[in-house]
């Protein structure tokens, strides 16, 4: 039975010796810092920091520092923000990026002062927001081509001394106007598009500005497709100046309706001071209300022109004026123009805008030319409908020249008395008017090193949820993350995966170590090592006791002849003993 039993450990110990010389190890390739290539026994630990992410069997969740847990913590869900504190670009303390503090949250844009620097890095919502417009004096705001929605008032209350610029934004505020409430002198705003509407019971309400005073202002490239109602008895209404006042305007366009008392206008309410070229305005101009007593002085484009010299533009949509007239002044609405005053020149432009009234002096073109104003080279192509008095280009002048014009209103007179028209046309004049729109793009990326990563990372943990390394317990490698053995033999039974970011898309795929040229699985030297010493001292100590079995078994059975002799003997003189017995008695 002792021999048996050493049969069955010789045979135990063979194969604990045949596995490990099957045994294998996950090895990482490294490079060091002269170049060279070389291997070390793949961990946990040391494949996260080389950036492979580590899945559990039937655990989505991946496993972050807790400094990147803090991160996405304090990014709140912001992409853009996670990945610059997670490459620390920025900190949650300090977003200041060279001279520039950027924005990446709604927090962070209350907190701004007037005479800052500022640049946006994310989509901001204020939705829900407890938002007072800010003041921008001396400083200047990047939108950097992304959105500020959410808007229930001006993102800005005043801007003077200042650019605005690469802005996009979305609301219905109340107040004077999207982008703010007033802007004033050395104010350059270019590539901004505002959507949405503005209510008011102020006068000066504009779809992206309320008014602006002073001089050296500029808006270039600006757009906007808000409707705008002022429900109060009072004036100025514009698709993107309510007043406009010492403001040079290009590229610029509106769509959307305006809905008012008076001195309405595509572009703006009233101009005073002010170059437009390369313009445009598309909306619906509805005067509402009940008589009042002043003038109305609405167009498609311009309510009332002080001043103003106006080249390359056009308007579209419709003047509507059902209200009943005026018991002081005049309701005078046009398809580009309203009303005149001081000097005015306009050249190359054309009026598409169809006007309807009850009881107003109408035209095509201007409503009514106060002071001197030269028109040249424009076309209206509008539709008037009225029971007043209509004229197919201007209505009424003091004094001005019309050269080379053309109105489609053949049935009514082209013009009135006081203003000297020379070549008037037969045929359309062609003026091919352009506008360049906005071309709001980003101007900053966050480029650091490790972007990229950082932005798979989000998405990973967004979706899936992760675990802290070292303090969640539900982490299935706690206490195991530079255990190579541990690793491999998990890797091994499928308890873990192997996942790795694609360079191209940014996303994780699982990959796995036949496949990935990172990875390579070789025989476990050592283990098999010292595999080999144990195997042969087991032996060594099974081949001693089996020799000592034999010695023990050779004196058993020397043993046992010897009995079996002394019991061959003790048979004999049994016999013998009988045999004289029966010789005796009988």
């Amino acid at each position: 039975a002792q021999k048996l039993q050493m049969a069955n450990e010789s045979t135990a110990v063979y194969k604990e010796y045949e596995n490990a010389l099957n045994a294998t190890k996950i090895q990482l390739k490294q490079m060091g810092n002269d170049g060279s290539i070389s291997y070390v026994d793949a961990t946990y630990q040391n494949m996260l920091d080389s950036g492979y992410q580590i899945r559990f069997d039937g655990i989505d969740k991946i496993i972050v520092s807790e400094e990147t847990a803090n991160n996405f913590v304090t990014a709140g869900g912001n992409k853009n923000y996670f990945i610059a504190l997670e490459t620390d670009r920025v900190t949650p303390t300090n977003q200041n990026v060279g001279g520039v503090t950027e924005i990446y949250t709604a927090e962070q844009l209350m907190n701004m002062t007037a005479g800052g620097n500022y640049r946006l890095m994310s989509n901001i919502d204020l939705t829900g927001k407890t938002f007072t417009s800010l003041n921008l004096n001396g400083g200047n705001f990047d939108g950097n081509g992304y959105t500020i929605k959410g808007l229930d008032k001006a993102l800005f209350s005043s801007v003077s001394n200042s650019t605005i610029s690469n802005l996009n934004i979305e609301g219905d505020a109340t107040g004077q106007g999207l982008l703010a409430t007033k802007v004033e002198s050395n104010t350059n705003i270019n590539n901004v598009k505002a959507t949405g509407s503005v209510t008011s019971t102020v006068g000066a309400t504009g779809g992206l500005i309320g008014y602006t005073s002073g001089s050296n202002i500029t808006l270039d490239k600006c757009s906007t497709n808000v409707d705008v109602t002022l429900n109060a008895e009072t004036e100025l209404v514009g698709g993107l100046i309510g007043s406009a006042s010492g403001v040079t305007i290009t590229n610029c366009s509106t769509n959307g309706s305006l809905n008012g008392w008076s001195v309405i206008g595509g572009i703006a309410g009233n101009t005073n001071n002010c170059t437009i070229s390369n313009t445009t305005a598309n909306c619906d101009i509805t005067l509402s209300g009940s008589e009042i007593t002043r003038y109305v002085d609405s167009g498609g484009f311009i309510g009332s022109c002080v001043n103003t010299n106006i080249s390359n533009s056009a308007s579209y949509g419709s003047v509507n004026n059902t209200r009943e007239g005026a018991t002081n002044g005049t309701h005078t609405v046009a398809g580009f123009i309203g009303a005149t005053g001081g000097h005015c020149d306009i050249n190359n432009c054309d009026s598409y805008t169809d006007v309807t009234a009850i009881t107003d002096y109408i035209a095509g073109f201007i409503g009514c030319v106060n002071t001197s104003t030269n028109v040249s080279n424009s076309n209206a192509f509008g539709d008037l409908n009225t029971n007043y008095i209509i004229s197919g280009f201007i209505h009424t002048g003091t004094s001005g020249t019309i050269d080379n014009c053309y109105s489609s209103d053949t049935e009514h007179n082209f013009n009135s008395s006081g203003l000297t028209a020379t070549n008037t046309s037969s045929t359309p004049i062609n003026n091919n008017i352009t506008v360049t729109p906005p071309s709001i793009k980003q101007t900053t990326k966050i480029d650091n090193a490790g972007a990229d990563e950082a932005a798979a990372l989000f998405d990973e943990m967004q979706k899936n949820g992760y675990f802290i390394e070292g303090q969640d317990i539900q982490n299935p490698a706690e206490g195991h993350e530079n255990d190579s053995n541990w690793f491999t033999n998990m890797l091994n039974f499928g308890f873990l995966q192997i996942f790795k970011r694609d360079n191209t898309t940014g996303e994780f795929y699982q990959t796995n170590v036949a496949t990935d040229t990172n990875l390579q699985e070789v025989q476990d030297e050592t283990n098999l090592k010292k595999a080999e010493a144990k195997y042969e001292s087991d032996m060594r100590k099974i081949d001693a006791k089996d020799k000592k079995y034999d010695t023990d078994l050779a004196a058993l059975e020397s043993e046992r002849n010897a009995i079996n002799t002394e019991m061959d003997t003790l048979k004999t003189v049994i016999k013998d003993n009988v045999d004289r017995t029966f010789k005796l008695f009988s």
